[in-house]
């Protein structure tokens, strides 16, 4: 044997004992003997017109993806491969267009047959395969630049079976990373088995790994037809066989979730889904027979706390049987797992999946709807030294839930360090402003400090300066934590480090608490992506950067010993102005672009200049010109020109402008217009966006949602193309009032006409590193740019600074405001509108009674409020105080879940409509969400009497139901 297969023997021996290596030696012998007989399906050793890689596609029905995809795969370079289209009985084109992409030098072979499912398509394609290697791609998604060559490297240089990288989800939103795989491929692990990182079971899909041909045959071999999940067998299969794994860190696939396709998430509610699950379980569990403990403690936390749980999430409305089928599984795994995969569910799920093990729909329903009502957010405590996680739901549980599982575990500690912004303060000291945070605990009980890692070893350790942090109370949404202290500023100083790894230093925050030290790496939120260089010192330089995860490292740039180095680069239109260090020995300098040379012009010893070409009209819609910058010396031609500083964190507003890039090189990027915003600000009832157009023209900027587009009131242009739009913040309701005219998010375009507004404004200045809020009395607007570059603009209710963040919400509503007084608050239709029957009984009640408050609760400032009434916002203090101090509250709905009557308080339900139609426990469980039943449940106590016309029909069962409730629970 080889020295592989003697390391698989021994893993075989030392995992499955005895019995485990003689299995591996009859397989090892039936393969033996199946190669002696046939070579179906196995690589080709022929020579030089074998290809390195097989790239299997199993299409059916693919016609509006297949061409994308394929050309993703022929786009693969540094790697030969072959491409192998099954087509599984599609009814399409899709055959048609597979086969367009078959000429010429390009190896795409297309199968036909009927429809046999996936499995079976991808069986076919591994017989039809001769590459060294396999790889899988469904074809309605794409295989990213570079994926196949990087693949292929790693297993060439270290002789694994498995090389698996990072995916990243496409769709109609852009693209986004899963957390999942962010946090398997955190960093790069060669050769490693599954038993030393188990945590590779979390990603059972075929299409980002690339696998040894002749591995699959022997440990793999041919994939079963699952009615669903059919390849996470096989995966698992795989990861088990594999004697030695690549997990590189590279985003290699993207995963495609198209808009109107019936994704697996959508069919969780069907017990045809779940119980293709549990069968796919049963065969997984057959595959790790022989795995260690903590391998199959693992897989156990994956089934029950992912797999199950994101089917128990609609238990609330499911049938009995399919309730019945997971509350069953459910307590079967309870009783056959082992008790560590407990320890590795985060909090929700584990507490969740144990009271769904119970069976118990009561409490069932009071978990899903204490989270649906309040959050997912679980608060941590501290008791007798030991971290606890303590749910608002558990005492109102029957079922018994073990002290095991409220101890918090590793699991549960989420520690988070963002850097908004990179300032270099001198030639090797760095200023970084943040926030760090652990989900769940107060940052009064944690210690930070900020660490740098080089090579494996900690070379800085710095301690921070706090201060509050404004934003990230918005950005977390936890009821239960405010997280405003974990703001920190903090100075580094790396002037005693000496020479500095090439692989840089990595930042890391370090967070101390009672019993527990966590660290996290600390990631930027730059709009621009945070590269920041400093100064040149000694002929060289560092740069704090972030990678593809937005991970932050300081590292060092190769630079020329003798740089030209640039003072100052200035733009005015297409006008680039040069101003060199005076020390540079430079005969010319000219900038180089898609074979484009244009030499600039001196205009003195050190100052060059040159007017760029307008761009063609391609450009008119999108995309730019990247311009680098070189220069000619007295030795050398076209030399890179360096920056003596910059700041790329602040775009600039130029139609040319510089190109951020580690190394601090002078490039430039050059769009045909370009629209950007640098400010807002309001002037009572009105926004204003301050921004510039370059080069300069008249252009209409509206406010843009998917419901609504905003014009300007006004718009000023100025000569060097400085704007300012004027929004109007108010608008005149039905009954001529003044209400808001804005809700909801929206985002900055622009366009020569109203109607031709698609192109998208963006950040730069001090907007690109800090967002603007503006309070005012119909809004509390935020203007912000996003990680994408564009700007938004959230329209909230007017809402105080503590009033907006979820936890100074909640903080309002377990305050003592005083003793009731004379007054009554009107609701109509969770505060929509303000009519109906509330709006009849206002109008007599303010004819009679001038003198007594009258209150009307109001979603926000949309709605109009009629003549003499006072409008109150929900969740903000004056409406919490208006609804704990009056004395009447008339409503014809409900008011929110959190809202108690207190003594004395009289409730008046009026309720909408005719009492004939079906409401709440006359419609089925599945058409009234779990969050209404809920409230209704507890509303009906409250209320004293309930007025309402009544049709021919008289009372309906659901009103008899209601009164009979209410009735019962006094």
């Amino acid at each position: 044997m080889s020295g592989q297969q003697w390391r698989k023997a021994l893993w075989h021996l030392r995992h499955g004992g005895v019995e485990g290596f003689r299995e591996f030696r009859r397989k090892r012998e039936s393969e033996l003997t199946s190669t002696r007989t046939s070579t179906v399906g196995s690589p080709r050793q022929d020579g030089a017109d074998a290809p390195m890689l097989s790239v299997i596609v199993p299409a059916f029905n693919a016609s509006g993806f297949i061409d994308r995809c394929l050309k993703s795969i022929l786009n693969q370079s540094g790697v030969s491969l072959e491409v192998i289209v099954v087509d599984d009985g599609s009814t399409d084109d899709t055959v048609e267009k597979a086969e367009k992409h078959s000429h010429g030098s390009q190896l795409v072979t297309v199968l036909t047959g009927p429809n046999k499912g996936p499995a079976r398509a991808r069986n076919r394609g591994i017989s039809a395969a001769c590459g060294k290697y396999i790889t899988f791609v469904d074809a309605d998604d794409e295989v990213l630049a570079g994926a196949y060559a990087t693949l292929v490297d790693s297993l060439e240089r270290t002789g694994s079976d498995i090389a698996t990288g990072a995916y990243v989800r496409i769709g109609a939103t852009g693209r986004s990373r899963p957390k999942l795989t962010a946090r398997v491929h955190a960093r790069q692990r060669l050769a490693v088995r599954l038993d030393d990182m188990p945590e590779l079971l979390e990603e059972p899909v075929l299409w980002n790994k690339v696998y040894r041909h002749d591995f699959w045959n022997r440990h793999v071999g041919e994939m079963w037809g699952f009615s669903n999940y059919e390849d996470q067998e096989p995966v698992y299969r795989a990861l088990v066989g594999a004697a030695a794994i690549d997990v590189l860190t590279n985003d290699v696939y993207a995963w495609r979730l198209a808009d109107g396709r019936d994704t697996r998430s959508k069919r969780k509610a069907d017990l045809s889904d779940l119980q293709s699950k549990l069968e796919v379980i049963d065969a997984l569990r057959v595959t790790l027979n022989h795995a260690p403990d903590h391998v199959v403690e693992q897989a156990y936390a994956i089934w029950m706390g992912t797999d199950l749980a994101m089917h128990a999430e609609y238990l609330d409305t499911a049938n009995k049987r399919f309730r019945k089928t997971l509350c069953d599984a459910a307590k079967s795994f309870q009783n056959s797992m082992p008790k560590g995969a407990w320890k590795l569910m985060p909090a929700q799920e584990r507490l969740y999946m144990w009271v769904v093990a119970s069976g118990d729909l009561d409490d069932i329903e009071e978990v899903l709807g204490t989270r649906m009502e309040e959050t997912r957010a679980v608060p941590l405590e501290l008791v007798d030294g030991t971290w606890t996680v303590a749910p608002t739901y558990l005492s109102r549980l029957k079922t018994n839930v073990p002290q095991r599982l409220l101890k918090a575990q590793h699991v549960d500690f989420r520690p988070v360090v963002i850097v908004r912004n990179a300032r270099w303060i001198g030639e090797q000291q760095i200023e970084l402003q943040g926030c760090a945070y652990i989900p769940g605990i107060d940052p009064g009980q944690t210690t930070f400090r900020l660490q740098g890692v080089m090579d494996g070893a900690t070379v800085l350790d710095v301690s921070v300066e706090t201060r509050n942090d404004n934003r990230v109370d918005l950005d977390v949404g936890d009821p239960w934590r405010t997280y405003e202290a974990g703001g920190f500023i903090v100075c580094i100083d790396v002037s005693d480090l000496g020479d500095i790894s090439p692989r840089g230093i990595g930042l890391t925050g370090s967070f101390e608490m009672e019993g527990m030290h966590l660290q996290a790496p600390a990631v930027s939120t730059a709009v621009v992506g945070m590269i920041a260089p400093s100064p040149i010192r000694d002929h060289g330089r560092l740069t704090v950067v972030a990678d593809d995860r937005s991970e932050l490292s300081i590292r060092p740039v190769a630079m020329p010993a003798d740089p030209v180095v640039a003072k100052n680069v200035d733009f005015r239109g297409r006008d680039v102005t040069v101003t060199l260090d005076g020390s540079a020995n430079v005969r010319g300098l000219a900038l180089h672009a898609a074979g484009n040379r244009l030499e600039l012009e001196p205009n003195g010893p050190a100052i060059f200049s040159a007017t760029l070409p307008e761009l063609p009209d391609r450009f008119r819609t999108h995309g730019e010109r990247q311009w680098k910058l070189t220069a000619k010396t007295n030795v050398n031609n076209d030399l890179d020109v360096y920056h003596a500083s910059v700041d790329y964190l602040l775009p600039g507003t130029s139609s040319v402008r510089l190109a951020a890039n580690p190394a601090g090189k002078v490039r430039l990027e050059q769009r045909f217009r370009r629209v950007t915003v640098t400010g807002a600000t309001n002037d009572r009832d009105r926004l204003l966006i301050i921004g510039r157009v370059d080069p300069p023209e008249k252009l209409k900027v509206v406010l843009k949602s998917s419901e609504q587009m905003i014009e300007p009131a006004e718009s000023a242009f100025h000569a060097d193309g400085s704007f300012t739009a004027v929004y109007e913040l108010t608008t005149t309701g039905a009954e001529g009032g003044k209400v808001a005219a804005l809700a909801g998010g929206y985002h900055l375009k622009y366009g020569e006409v109203t109607s031709q507004a698609e192109s998208w404004a963006r950040a730069a200045g001090k907007l690109a590193i800090r967002p603007v809020d503006c309070y005012t009395e119909w809004n509390t607007l935020r203007v912000e740019g996003k990680s994408s570059g564009a700007v938004s603009v959230v329209a909230s209710p007017p809402w105080s600074p503590t009033e907006r963040s979820k936890y100074g919400r909640f903080q309002l509503r377990n305050r003592d405001w005083g003793p009731l007084v004379d007054g009554i608050v009107f609701e109509s239709y969770n505060g929509k509108v303000a009519n109906d029957n509330p709006r009849a009984l206002f109008e007599t009640i303010r004819a009679e009674r001038e003198s007594i408050p009258l209150y009307w609760s109001i979603r926000d400032r949309r709605v109009e409020v009629p003549c003499g009434g006072i409008p109150i916002i929900e969740g903000t203090a004056a409406w919490h105080r208006a609804l704990a101090t009056s004395r009447l509250w008339i409503n014809n709905n409900n008011f929110p879940y959190y809202i108690k009557k207190r003594p004395h308080q009289f409730y008046l339900q009026t309720w909408h409509g005719t009492p004939l139609k079906k409401l709440l426990w006359d419609m089925p469980r599945r058409k009234s969400p779990l969050t209404y039943r809920r409230l209704m449940t507890a509303e009906v106590s409250q209320m004293e009497s309930l007025v309402s016309s009544i049709g021919r029909g008289g009372i309906s069962p659901s009103i008899r139901s209601r009164i009979r409730r209410a009735r019962q629970c006094r």
